[in-house]
């Protein structure tokens, strides 16, 4: 790396030489500050500046390009910071808890899953959001309707409430995983995600939907016949 050497008649000379000691000045940088004070200078003189108010304004400037050009120990503070691991579990944390308090922060996983996944796949699921404001949008609506029940019942024959639980401490397969939370569920399988052909539910009902209890095999059977019917309506 080239030495930076300032001159007896360089332009703010003193405030060179403080970022020289601290080792932040070389000869790039140095080269890049003279053009700077000399169009600097020449400019505050046609603006009028003379005396001390172009030197107090000249010094201004200069030293603002300085401060500016400086790398900032802050940056470098912050990366150790965010290298280290129990910042990153503090941060993974925080960041679930967030994405937690609303249905728009849950919604972010449920996309990449389901629309933008769906686009990478040789044989998409026909998804009809373009958007995540649109699935967005529609749980609302259809949490709504389903008065925020799931549409099957369990084995104590209740509709259970969906939770959107994701921590922290697991990955991101176990939170996708949670037997509890929110899920979409095609109605008809062989159909897309379309609308008249989902409904929310937990998503070990949806896991499970085939082969369990007898009061869930009652609400698919009864959704299913809805479901084909309006399609057989649209044709």
């Amino acid at each position: 790396m080239a030495i930076a050497k300032v001159r007896h008649n360089d332009i703010c000379k003193d405030l060179l030489m403080k970022r020289k000691k601290m080792g932040e000045l070389d000869a790039n940088i140095l080269t890049k500050f003279r053009i700077y004070a000399k169009k600097k200078k020449a400019k505050l003189f046609a603006e009028g500046y003379v005396d001390d108010d172009h030197e107090y304004w000249l010094r201004h400037y200069c030293g603002a390009w300085l401060r500016n050009k400086k790398p900032s120990r802050m940056d470098a503070s912050n990366k150790r910071r965010r290298n280290c691991p129990v910042y990153k579990k503090k941060a993974k944390i925080s960041k679930y808890k967030n994405m937690n308090a609303s249905l728009w922060g849950f919604t972010h996983m449920m996309w990449n899953h389901y629309a933008l996944a769906d686009m990478r796949r040789k044989n998409p699921k026909r998804v009809m959001w373009k958007t995540r404001k649109e699935l967005y949008l529609w749980l609302i609506k259809q949490l709504k309707k389903q008065g925020n029940r799931s549409a099957y019942r369990n084995r104590n024959g209740i509709y259970p409430y969906m939770t959107r639980i994701r921590s922290g401490n697991l990955t991101p397969k176990e939170n996708f995983f949670n037997k509890n939370n929110l899920s979409i569920d095609r109605i008809l399988s062989d159909k897309g995600y379309l609308e008249g052909n989902m409904v929310l539910c937990q998503r070990q009902q949806n896991k499970d939907k085939s082969a369990i209890h007898l009061y869930q095999t009652e609400d698919v059977v009864k959704l299913q016949r809805k479901a084909t019917k309006i399609f057989l309506r649209n044709l």
